[in-house]
Parts: C-alpha cells; sequence; structure tokens
C-alpha cells in the first residue's frame, strides 16, 4: 500500500496480487482519500485497506482460490479466514472430502423451522450482519453533500435504539434479523432462544450506528474485531485522540475548522476537558461551519467573522431542537429570524459562547503557527448583556409539584417495568427510574453526576455512607470543584437504595444503573432525561389549577437541583461552606479560611443535610421499603 499525493488529494494505491489480476482487470486499485492532508491521509487510508480486505475474502468465496500464494504481506488475511471461505465456496468438508453443492433453496428445505442459538452462534452471526452493514453504508456515504445532516440523523437513531435496548424492545431489529437468517441460510431462532438473537443484533445496530456516526465525524478506525458485550461499551470506551493528526506531519494551513477543533479538543493542555464540554464546542464549531462553508482556516477573514456575528444574533433559540431543523438550513432559520420579530433569539450568553469558542480556535491556531495571526484581533467584539438570561434559568419545584410526580406510578406502582412503565399498576420497581429524581432530591446532584455513578463510588467512612462523584475512568465533571463527596441522606436509606446498592455488588455490576447507556459524548443522562421529560408531560396533565402547571423550559430535572438549594435556603441553613460542598460550587465566600484545613469531615456534613435538608410539607412515607 503506497500513498501519492494528487493535488488534490491524496489517493492510496493497492497493489493487485499477480495471481488476481486476470481477474480484476488491472494491476493496481487507486483509491481518492479527499483529503490533502497527509497524515488524515494515512488515517483514511487504514479504513480504506479495511475495505479492501473485506473485498479479497469476498472475491474468495465468490471464486474458488486454492492456491494462496497471491496473499499480500500487507494485508492481514489469516489462512483460517481464507480455508473458511474456500470451504464455503467450494463445499468442501473439513475433512477436506467434497460434497454435494446444493442451490439456496434446496440447503433452506433442509433447515429445521427453528434452532435453540447459544449466545456465541448468535454474536457471530450478528457481527457477520454488522461487517456487511458498514461497507455497504460506507459506500452510500461517499455521496453524502452535509454531513451535519447526516450526524444528526444518525445521532437521532442512535439515541432511540439505545433507549429500546435499554428497554428490551428489540423490535426494530427483528426485521433485519430475519432477512439476514433468510439470506445467511441459517433457521429461525427458538421461541427460547428469539430474545438472545435479538439482544445480539440490538448490540450490532448500535454498534453499526456508532461505528458510523464516529466516520461522519471524521473518525477514521478499524471496525473491532468482535461484537461489543454491552451498549456502554461502544463509544464510551473508544479514544478519539488515537485518530487525531499527527501536527508535526500536517499542512497546517489546509486544516478546516472541524479538523482544527479535532486537534484543539486533544491537544494536552485539554486533556482535563469534559467530553460533553468538547462535544459542544464541535457542535458550535459545525454551526459556524454550516454558516461560513468549508473554507480552511488561511482564508477565513476578519470580514468574514463580523458578518457570521451580526447575522447569528438573529438565530432563533433553540433551534437545533425545533422540528423545522429538518427542513431548514442555519442559514434559512436565521432569516426566519428576521422576519419574525415574535421568534425569541438566542440569549447573549449563547451569542457569546459562539464568539469565544470561535476566538480560542483561531487563537490556537495562530498559537500553533497554522496560520500568521488571528482575524479577531482587527474586531471591535460587541459588549455582552446577559441580564435577560436571568429570566431563562430553571425554576425549582413547588411541593405540590413534588407530590405529583412521587405520586406518579413510576413511584407509587406501575404495571411493568417496560412499555407500561408510567402506567398505573401495583408493582415498584425500585430501579434508575426510581431513584435518580430522588437522589437528586436529596443531594442536588446533577443528572449525568448521578446516571455515571459506578457502584464502587457508593463508599463508607468514619460510619457514614456517601456518594464520590469525581472523574475517575469514562466520567466527567463540569468543573473541578464538582468533585465531591456527598452524605447519603437517611430518606433515601428508608426507600431502599443501600440494598440496591448491595444487589448490584452481588451482580458484580461497574455502573449503579447499568440499564443506561454511554452517549458519544461520554455522559450516560440522555436517555433518562428524555424519559423524565415525558414524565412530566404526564404529570402536567393531572395539574388543573394552572399556577400549578410546568413551565415549558423551566421545570426540568435540573430543577431538583435548585429545589434543593431552595430549601436550604428555607431551613435557614447558613452554613454556605456546607451548601458549596455539598452541592460542587465553587466557592464564592473566600476569607482567610476558606484556604485553610480540609474541608468538613464526612459526618459532620451529614449532620448538616439532616438537619436542613428536610421537606417539611413533603411527605415520601409510602416509598419507603
Amino acid at each position: 500500500m503506497k500513498l501519492y499525493n494528487r493535488v488534490s488529494s491524496f489517493y492510496i494505491v493497492f497493489n493487485v496480487p499477480m495471481k488476481l489480476r486476470a481477474k480484476v482487470g488491472k494491476s493496481q486499485i487507486w483509491k481518492s482519500l479527499g483529503t490533502k492532508n497527509k497524515t488524515i491521509a494515512k488515517l483514511r487510508a487504514e479504513m480504506t485497506l479495511m475495505t479492501i480486505k473485506q473485498k479479497i475474502i469476498n472475491k474468495v468465496k465468490n471464486e474458488l482460490v486454492e492456491d494462496l500464494d497471491w496473499l499480500d504481506d500487507d494485508i492481514d488475511i489469516s489462512d483460517d479466514e481464507v480455508n473458511a471461505a474456500i470451504r464455503e465456496r467450494s463445499g468442501v468438508s473439513v475433512g477436506g472430502k467434497p460434497r454435494k453443492r446444493l442451490s439456496s433453496e434446496e440447503k433452506r428445505a433442509k433447515l429445521p423451522a427453528s434452532k435453540d442459538f447459544t449466545e456465541k452462534e448468535a454474536e457471530t452471526l450478528a457481527y457477520e450482519w454488522l461487517v456487511g452493514k458498514v461497507e455497504k453504508e460506507l459506500e452510500t456515504l461517499k455521496s453524502v453533500g452535509k454531513p451535519v445532516e447526516e450526524r444528526k440523523k444518525y445521532q437521532k437513531l442512535l439515541d432511540e435504539v439505545k433507549w429500546q435496548y435499554a428497554n428490551w424492545d428489540y423490535a426494530i431489529v427483528e426485521d433485519e434479523m430475519t432477512g439476514f437468517l433468510f439470506d445467511f441460510i441459517e433457521p429461525k431462532p427458538s421461541e427460547a432462544t428469539k430474545n438472545v438473537m435479538l439482544n445480539a443484533f440490538m448490540r450490532a445496530k448500535i454498534q453499526f450506528l456508532d461505528y458510523i456516526l464516529s466516520y461522519l465525524y471524521g473518525i477514521r478506525q478499524n471496525l473491532s474485531k468482535e461484537l461489543i458485550s454491552g451498549a456502554d461499551e461502544y463509544v464510551g470506551s473508544r479514544k478519539v485522540i488515537n485518530s487525531i493528526p499527527d501536527i508535526g506531519q500536517c499542512e497546517e494551513s489546509t486544516f478546516n475548522l472541524v479538523e482544527l477543533t479535532e486537534v484543539y479538543n486533544n491537544d494536552i493542555s485539554r486533556e482535563r476537558v469534559s467530553k460533553e464540554q468538547k462535544a459542544k464546542i464541535l457542535l458550535r464549531i459545525e454551526n459556524i461551519v454550516e454558516f461560513m462553508g468549508d473554507m480552511s482556516i488561511s482564508n477565513i477573514t476578519d470580514k468574514d467573522i463580523e458578518n457570521f456575528i451580526r447575522e447569528i444574533q438573529c438565530l432563533p433559540a433553540h433551534y437545533g431542537k425545533m422540528k423545522v431543523a429538518k427542513k431548514f438550513t442555519l442559514k434559512q432559520a436565521i432569516e426566519w429570524g428576521k422576519k419574525d420579530n415574535s421568534i425569541q433569539k438566542i440569549s447573549p450568553s449563547t451569542l457569546e459562547r459562539y464568539i469565544q469558542t470561535f476566538k480560542s480556535i483561531l487563537q490556537y491556531a495562530a498559537m500553533k503557527e497554522y496560520i500568521p495571526k488571528n482575524p479577531f484581533d482587527k474586531i471591535s467584539l460587541p459588549k455582552f448583556d446577559n441580564s435577560d438570561d436571568e429570566d431563562n434559568k430553571r425554576c425549582s419545584f413547588s411541593t405540590f409539584q413534588l407530590k405529583t410526580i412521587f405520586d406518579s406510578p413510576v413511584f407509587s406502582g406501575a404495571i411493568n417495568d417496560g412499555s407500561g412503565w408510567n402506567t398505573k399498576g401495583d408493582k415498584i420497581f425500585r430501579n434508575y427510574k426510581f431513584f435518580i429524581p430522588l437522589i437528586s432530591l436529596y443531594s442536588g446532584a446533577r443528572l449525568n453526576e448521578i446516571c455515571q455513578l459506578y457502584v464502587e463510588d457508593i463508599k463508607n467512612i468514619d460510619g457514614t455512607d456517601f456518594f464520590s462523584i469525581n472523574d475517575d475512568g469514562d466520567k466527567s465533571v463540569k468543573k473541578s470543584t464538582s468533585r465531591r463527596n456527598v452524605p447519603i441522606h437517611s430518606e433515601l436509606k428508608k426507600m431502599g437504595f443501600m440494598e440496591y446498592v448491595e444487589e448490584m455488588r452481588n451482580k458484580n455490576s461497574k455502573y449503579l444503573f447499568p440499564e443506561l447507556t454511554t452517549e458519544k459524548s461520554g455522559r450516560r443522562s440522555n436517555v433518562f432525561s428524555k424519559l423524565f421529560g415525558r414524565l412530566l408531560k404526564t404529570v402536567d396533565k393531572q395539574l388543573i389549577d394552572e399556577k400549578d402547571k410546568f413551565i415549558k423550559s423551566k421545570h426540568c430535572f435540573h430543577s431538583f437541583r435548585h429545589t434543593c438549594r431552595d430549601c436550604f435556603r428555607n431551613n435557614e441553613c447558613e452554613n454556605i461552606e456546607a451548601i458549596e460542598a455539598i452541592m460542587g460550587w465553587k466557592g464564592q465566600y473566600k476569607g482567610l479560611s476558606y484556604y485553610y484545613g480540609q474541608g468538613f469531615t464526612m459526618p459532620k456534613l451529614s449532620e448538616i443535610m439532616e438537619n436542613k435538608l428536610i421537606y417539611h410539607d413533603l411527605d415520601l412515607s409510602h416509598l419507603y421499603k
């Protein structure tokens, strides 16, 4: 395999083995890698080489080749793989004796009506489906014009499939599984093993969507050689930094903004920045690119930037979540915002984040000498008035709203833990749906802080049980002060939380809530956030008085954190330092004593919580175990 620079793009050049040249019709295969950046070309070449390898294997399956000398050393194909392909094609058994070739119809006629598949057999078949699906989809994506739109489509589908997988709903892959087994001439799974097969295909579906989504983000890597064992394993375990260009070998001035952002996000100076924050930065840059066009960073001028700042102020607020986002381009949405003054526009703080992100990315490019200087240096930036943001902050839940939430089927009893989780029944399921809102109510913890907890993060010191909120492993925190230890409130213990923890320990579960899955951003909260949103919509219908109803965009899961702070406030907790230690806020109280000592002991912090984090008019005794 060689790379050649043909000015417009690098090409991969593959020398066809001598004994295959007559069949292929050429001695070399040239493939454009779609980039002038040599390092990125090398990364994409690995993907192309994988595709060529797969096509060679397919060639062996379709054309009987008994002499293996033609295999090139550059292609890592084992003799076992090739021999298996030859046996499959030629009808030679493992013992080497020839057997009668049967047509597909004859083979299907001999199949049993169903079969008890083992988990390993199911995973092998699902992986075969995955490989073929990826290869076919990559061919289709070569003609994609707007990768930003494709990313949104695949991200939405990935979220849906993960949600269905977490709720044991495998219907989305049943037709694909049935079709594949028919084409592959395999019997249908028996009723006893149908869910085993469907589960394997669901994991393959998740792995497929994640792989394609990564591809659309510019990440080129070989497909894993085996099926993932769980939905939490796919993107969260993959390190983007392995796919980042070696800066020293790049023609830096040819970077576009997205490529530069990938390098910036994975710079050694940003190792402690959360995946969530990096994803937000990339999303802002993608919106900037959609508006300005996919130009080289060396071609961006101060006039381009000034035009962007002027126009982006007319973008409708929460545009990305609107249904019209599928129909409008960013420029069309801005024009829509210009014409309709009744539409709420992005807030000053959102505008400021766009500008600061853009400026920081180009400042990084200037510092690394990828561009002569930062074009922002010629611009007088607008002053930001963030006073309007006060109107947009989240609201606390009222006591009546809390009563209604915790009287809903999730907490008082549902018909089942699947599709009937929000329908009144007589069974209480003490799992993630039950405990996550209660943990936030009695700790003020953020949603993702709770969703990403490991079982080992439930600890005890000096006789006090507590949550260890940290960024170890694949976890992340919003900022350094978010790393903290929070005592477990006695109300949670009365509701059976410690018994639940022990149950997870006995199952050797890594995560406290293993049903949740890790998102591409590294977060584990997206699925539950949507579920809780549906719960609030259901509860809102039961609130008759208009003053009790939830306020759209102001009442959400984060309202528990505001409610917790109000509880401390209403119970006249004057120990601000303790509140900040519990809530994980940056210290506002910074007298000289702030810099001395090691902070509160866990028993003392627990005592403050038990005395001051009390919801006097809220009776949740019906949740006690």
